[in-house]
């Protein structure tokens, strides 16, 4: 659609159907009430067909007199007609051009004080009717838009629930008509109000319900340029939302990140912001917006969930570089790597353990808790972990197994026969486990245990 939206083409738009109206034969010059009479007669009868005349009669108005108020005021209500009785959008933007063209005209005229002050009466019921009359079809066109929207929201539903392929394509092809729709009457709306930024969030709605988040992206930023601060973080999130659904989520944590700044409380986003910054490889920007987020939020398990797991990848990463250096034989780096790599498994066991505090019965954290405390060198925390683990989780050998071997570390010979024996309960051909036994019984002077041990390794030897 392309619109007359500045003075400069209102003018020239009037001058060319000034120009037009000389072009035919030159007819004689009436009196101002007689171009206005004859018009108002072929309006007032509602006769589409009638109306050419009407335009003619003020064409020769404004060509023999100028610009004129109450002339420009016939021509604002002829577009209305036009507007109201043409059903198909793309038909009504030629009208709507033009009315957007004559009530600029019509500001013009009564604004310009060399124009005689007979042909500005009743400007100001005419600009004030004219002003209305915009707001009213940007009302109408974007409700109608937005009416659509729902449609496609509706549609959207039912093909998520559609096995058929060819009820499948059936509603694709509704949508797309939807769509279609959505698009004619917000650029309506646009070319009405091309400063307020609701139709272009509304079309880039409707293009994200549809699945074309590029296009969503690029109508939800017209809007996001014409919104003012207070509007504008309903629009940063759904631009986000549709950089994640790209798999885009560098782009998206910028938007994610400027929500953030609008409200820096919002827990929800910050771990979405934060969460980008992970799947974008800025794993420091990440650890800062979960710290953040713990500043509002101490006790929220899923962020120091997500510290620690940041915490164990650190170390991982520490451990290679370790490796890598005592392939090269670099004893320094090897010192070095080494040292991060505890410090990061010392941060990662502080992380679990909180997230453990809070969540003691969840068998996923509890075993993060045992392995990092266990790495750390905290071994009264990996046993706190793991005795749990063998609590949530008792049918899963290897948790009595490394609480054995904890215990022998201390050496706590009682609690490590009780670990152990807790493994052979479920899995009774484990030789190494049967020797450890063996072992601690007599540590303890248990002798009956030990005659049993060794029994049983005598038969697992055999087979």
């Amino acid at each position: 659609m392309k619109l007359l939206r500045n003075s400069t083409l209102v003018l020239l738009f009037l001058c060319l159907v000034a120009s037009v109206a000389m072009a035919g034969p030159k007819a004689r010059k009436l009196p101002v009430s007689a171009y206005i009479k004859s018009a108002k007669i072929e309006i007032l009868s509602g006769d589409l067909d009638r109306y050419p005349y009407a335009m003619a009669m003020i064409d020769s108005l404004f060509l023999y007199y100028g610009h004129h108020a109450e002339g420009l005021h016939w021509m604002i209500n002829i577009q209305v007609d036009y507007i109201n009785k043409t059903p198909n959008p793309l038909e009504k933007a030629q009208y709507v051009d033009k009315l957007i063209a004559y009530t600029d005209s019509l500001h013009m005229c009564c604004d310009n004080k060399k124009i005689k002050k007979k042909y500005r009466k009743h400007c100001n019921k005419y600009t004030e009717k004219a002003d209305s009359t915009k707001v009213k079809f940007f009302r109408e066109f974007y409700s109608l838009g937005v009416e659509q929207l729902k449609n496609i929201e509706e549609l959207a539903n039912d093909l998520k629930e559609e096995t058929d392929s060819s009820a499948i394509e059936y509603i694709k092809n509704d949508m797309q008509v939807n769509i279609d729709s959505v698009l004619s009457n917000m650029e309506l709306a646009i070319a009405i109000d091309p400063d307020d930024y609701r139709p272009y969030v509304a079309l880039g709605n409707g293009y994200e319900k549809a699945g074309n988040y590029e296009k969503s992206i690029e109508w939800m930023k017209k809007g996001l340029d014409r919104a003012k601060d207070n509007e504008r973080s309903r629009i940063l999130l759904p631009i986000a939302y549709n950089y994640i659904n790209l798999g885009d989520y560098c782009n998206a944590a910028d938007f994610f990140a400027q929500h953030v700044e609008t409200d820096p409380t919002d827990t929800l986003n910050l771990i979405n912001l934060a969460i980008c910054y992970v799947n974008c490889d800025k794993q420091e920007e990440a650890l800062a917006t979960y710290r953040q987020i713990l500043e509002i939020d101490p006790n929220n398990s899923d962020v120091i969930v997500y510290i620690g797991s940041y915490f164990n990848q650190q170390a991982q990463k520490f451990s290679q570089k370790a490796n890598e250096a005592r392939e090269k034989g670099d004893e320094e780096a090897i010192k070095k790597w080494s040292d991060e790599r505890a410090i990061a498994f010392d941060s990662a066991s502080y992380y679990w353990k909180s997230a453990m505090a809070l969540k003691p019965d969840e068998v996923f954290i509890a075993e993060q808790c045992g392995v990092a405390c266990a790495l750390a060198g905290d071994t009264t925390g990996a046993i706190s972990a793991f005795s749990k683990l063998t609590v949530l989780a008792p049918d899963v050998p290897d948790n009595f197994k490394v609480l054995g071997s904890l215990y022998e570390g201390q050496f706590n010979a009682k609690e490590a026969i009780k670990a152990y024996e807790g493994y052979v309960a479920i899995d009774s051909k484990n030789i190494a486990i049967w020797e450890a036994l063996r072992d601690l019984y007599k540590e303890v002077g248990n002798t009956e245990g030990r005659k049993k041990a060794i029994a049983k390794i005598k038969t697992l030897s055999k087979k």
